[in-house]
Parts: structure tokens; sequence; C-alpha cells
């Protein structure tokens, strides 16, 4: 409904009809009929604001949070680009030799270990 409210109960306001209700009472005149018309609309308009209020935070939170999750999306794809490109330009040839040094490094590191733990206190000594 439009204009409806929430009143925080489950129910809606329809502000439109408070403040038809409330002209309706200022109109008929009277203090007193214009004075309880004034407070029952004073409070329903007050509700009216503060649900308002609500909403638009929500809102803004919502949108805040999208604006994080787009963010963590574009800065992904473009780690993802990244990664895609440098693999995309490996130089094969660079990537074996690199890759044959290191294994030559690695058993020559594995096979003076060995020697190493073969030689006692003794064999050390002389």
């Amino acid at each position: 409904m439009f204009g409806g409210i929430s009143d925080g109960k489950g129910g809606t306001t329809d502000i439109f009809a408070v403040l038809s209700t409330y002209i309706s009472a200022l109109n008929a005149g009277g203090t007193a009929t214009a004075t309880a018309a004034s407070g029952t609309a004073a409070t329903a308009i007050q509700s009216a604001l503060n649900q308002v209020s609500d909403v638009q935070g929500s809102v803004g939170a919502r949108a805040a949070r999208l604006d994080i999750v787009s963010s963590q999306a574009t800065d992904a794809a473009g780690a993802r680009e990244v990664d895609r490109t440098a693999l995309e330009d490996t130089d094969i040839s660079t990537a074996i030799v690199d890759l044959q040094k290191t294994m030559t490094i690695l058993q020559a590191t594995q096979a003076s270990f060995t020697k190493l733990g073969q030689l006692s206190l003794f064999d050390y000594l002389k």
C-alpha cells in the first residue's frame, strides 16, 4: 500500500490516512479534538520517519556490501589475469634450464649430505 509505514509490530501505518485524519480533525475545529489529533499525527509521523531512517540505513549497508564484493571481484579478476599472463609468457627453454640448474644443485647438496653423514669422528680427525 502506497504510504504504508511499518509500525514495528508487524503492521503498517498509512501515513496519508493519518494526515487525512489530522486535517479532518483540524477542519472540524475544537481545541480538544485538534490537540488529540495533533498528538496522534505527531506520533505516527515520527514512527514513519524512524522507519524511513531504518530502511535508508539498511539500504546503505547493502550498497556498501555490494561495493566491497564488487571491488573484491575486480581485484580477483586482475590477479587471475596477472597469473594467466605470467603462465602464458613463460619462456619454456629458460624455465627448463632453471629447473635443470636447481636439480643439479639439489643433487650436489644431497650427495654432500650423504658423504658427511657417513663420516665418523675418527674419519673427520684424520
